[in-house]
């Protein structure tokens, strides 16, 4: 009999030992994970937060045990928001999302984290732990990369447009050289009939960059002499202000070329 009881004995502290380097493994894991951990009791009242947490909000583990977490609010949720939170994690269900947080310095964080109910013996929810690690960057990359996609998706839909109205422009000026064509040089309409000619080219060279923006091509760089170039847009400025205006071009005849794309210039 006493045998039996030492052997009950030496069992029961074996099993204790086992149980208390099982929690000391679990603590040195907690205690070094790279994520966040932060446990607190069913009030939001902290008791615990591991290195990682130090680390990701900038507050030392004795400024915030004690504290609400709702100290790390940015302000950048609703009520509805923490609402439906605490719905989940009340009703015993564990809670995973996204947050913005505020830092210690006053910075803004975006954390993915997982927050889970622990029950005691009783099943009353007892404490919460939480899960969490830094995205900042991550959500920063997937907001360029959102509107990468979003450009592109214009570029394509420009390109549509330009192309259907580059066939309508195509058809004008067809029609235009007809009409210069039967108009004698010395007629006052024959001026017109120009300018409005070499408005609807740049008008072709205006689409064909913006079909360049939609295939993302290269733009065609060249040497340029600007003085032409400057007197063609005075040309076409000309019929677009009033006359009451006057127009005096001081232009260098001798200044020189400049490496651009034409289209370009014609836009400055």
């Amino acid at each position: 009999g006493e045998l039996s009881h030492a052997n009950s004995i030496a069992r029961d502290i074996t099993e204790r030992k086992r149980a208390e380097d099982e929690r000391q493994l679990l603590a040195t894991a907690v205690e070094h994970a790279a994520e966040g951990v932060v446990i607190t009791d069913a009030n939001a009242e902290i008791q615990y937060v591991n290195p990682a947490f130090e680390e990701l909000t900038g507050y030392s583990r004795e400024e915030v045990i004690g504290a609400n977490t709702s100290m790390l609010q940015s302000g950048r949720h609703d009520r509805p928001f923490f609402e439906d939170m605490w719905s989940t994690l009340t009703e015993g269900r564990v809670w995973s999302g996204r947050l913005i947080n505020r830092k210690k310095d006053g910075s803004i964080f975006e954390e993915e984290g997982t927050i889970s109910p622990v029950h005691d013996a009783d099943g009353k929810i007892v404490n919460y732990v939480a899960v969490k690690r830094d995205v900042t960057r991550e959500a920063e990359l997937e907001a360029r990369l959102t509107q990468a996609q979003k450009m592109e998706a214009i570029g394509t839909l420009a390109g549509g447009i330009a192309h259907d109205f580059n066939n309508l422009l195509q058809i004008m000026l067809g029609y235009l050289d007809l009409a210069r064509s039967d108009t004698p040089e010395d007629s006052p309409v024959a001026a017109s009939l120009d300018e409005v000619i070499a408005a609807g080219n740049r008008a072709t060279e205006l689409v064909e960059q913006i079909l360049a923006f939609s295939r993302q091509s290269k733009r065609d760089h060249r040497p340029l002499r600007l003085q032409p170039i400057l007197e063609e847009l005075l040309k076409l400025l000309r019929s677009s202000i009033p006359s009451t205006i006057e127009i005096q071009p001081s232009i260098d005849s001798e200044c020189g070329a400049v490496l651009a794309d034409a289209t370009e210039i014609h836009q400055v």
